[in-house]
C-alpha cells in the first residue's frame, strides 16, 4: 500500500506497519517523494540540488554541504539518498555555529539506518547538528554493522552519557573506524566508560577526542583499564574535562603496561601537584609516548 506524502514527510521512508512482518524494513523513496520531503526543508536551493543529486546518484565523490542551514527534512533525505548512493566518500554536514546545519535526532536516526547498509561512505562529519541521545543510540546501532566509515565528526553536539555510552561500546564490534571526534559532548563518566569497554575489544581505532565532556576520575580510570589491554589507540584528547589526581594514577597504571600511545592530552583538567607529577613522570620513562599535555 503506498504511503500518503504526510507520511513521508514525517517518517523520511517508506516502512511497514508497526508490529507487522518486516516491520523497520527501508523501502527508498520514489524521485517524487523524496523531493516533496526536500521542499519542505528551510535550506536553499543549491543545497536541495545537491542533495537531489546524491539521490539521482550524480553527485561527486566529496560532498560538503557545511553551513547550509539543514534542517530535519533535509538530514532525513540525506539518509534515504545514503540508503542507495554508491558514490559518496566523504560527506561533510557539519557546521561551526549552533543554529546553522541543525538535522537533529530524527535526521540522525535516518542517517545511522543508512550506514547499516551504506559501503562506500568513509568520512562523515556531523558536527553542531542538535544531535542529542536518541540520534547517537541509533548510530551506535549503525556502528555496530557498517564496515566502511573511518572517520566520523560529531563534535558540539549534545549527545549526553548514553548516547556516548552507545557510540563506545560499538566499537567493540567495529573493526574499520579509526577516528571520531566527541569534542563538547557532555558524555561525562558513562560515555568515557563506553569507549573504555569498546576499546578493549578493538586494535584497529586509533584517535579519539574526548575533550569538553565533563568526565571525572571515575571514567578517567576506566579509560586506565582499557589501556592494560588496547593495542590500537595511538591519540587520546582529555582537555577540558574533571580529571584530578586519581584519574591520573588510574590512567598511569593503565599506560605503563601500554606500547602504542604516542600522546594524550589533559590540560585544563583538575590534576593538583601529585597528578602533574604522576604524568610528567610517565612522560619521561614511556617508551612510546611523544606528548602528555598538561
Amino acid at each position: 500500500m503506498e504511503k500518503s506524502s504526510s507520511c513521508v514527510a514525517n517518517d523520511g521512508q517508506h516502512q511497514q506497519e508497526e508490529g507487522g512482518e518486516g516491520a523497520d524494513k527501508y523501502i527508498p523513496l520514489s524521485i517524487d517523494e523524496f523531493k516533496h520531503l526536500l521542499e519542505q526543508d528551510r535550506c536553499g536551493d543549491e543545497a536541495k540540488q545537491v542533495i537531489l543529486a546524491m539521490k539521482k546518484q550524480t553527485c561527486d565523490a566529496h560532498v560538503d554541504l557545511k553551513s547550509k542551514r539543514l534542517g530535519t527534512f533535509a538530514g532525513k533525505a540525506i539518509g534515504d539518498a545514503l540508503f542507495e548512493n554508491n558514490i559518496v566518500e566523504t560527506l561533510n554536514i557539519g557546521d561551526v555555529l549552533m543554529g546553522g546545519n541543525s538535522i537533529g535526532d530524527e535526521g540522525m536516526i535516518v542517517i545511522a539506518r543508512a550506514l547499516k547498509h551504506n559501503y562506500k561512505l568513509k568520512t562523515l562529519n556531523l558536527s553542531c547538528n542538535n544531535i542529542k541521545n536518541d540520534g547517537a543510540v541509533a548510530l551506535g546501532e549503525a556502528l555496530k554493522v557498517n564496515d566502511t566509515l573511518e572517520t566520523l565528526g560529531l563534535f558540539w553536539n549534545r549527545i549526553g552519557g548514553e548516547g556516548g555510552r552507545a557510540i563506545g561500546e560499538a566499537l567493540a564490534y567495529n573493526t574499520t573506524l579509526q577516528l571520531i571526534n566527541l569534542t563538547d559532548n557532555s558524555i561525562k563518566d558513562e560515555g568515557a566508560i563506553g569507549f573504555a569497554n569498546g576499546l578493549k575489544s578493538n586494535s584497529s581505532f586509533q584517535i579519539l577526542y574526548l575533550e569538553g565532556n565533563k568526565i571525572g576520575n571515575e571514567g578517567a580510570v576506566e579509560l586506565g583499564e582499557m589501556f592494560k589491554v588496547n593495542e590500537g589507540l595511538t591519540w587520546l584528547t582529555l582537555d577540558r574535562n574533571r580529571i584530578g589526581d586519581e584519574g591520573a594514577s588510574g590512567l598511569k597504571a593503565g599506560l605503563k603496561k601500554n606500547t602504542t600511545m604516542k600522546s594524550i592530552y589533559l590540560l585544563k583538567n583538575k590534576l593538583k601537584e601529585e597528578g602533574m607529577k604522576t604524568m610528567q613522570t610517565l612522560r619521561s620513562k614511556h617508551p612510546s609516548l611523544e606528548q602528555v599535555g598538561l
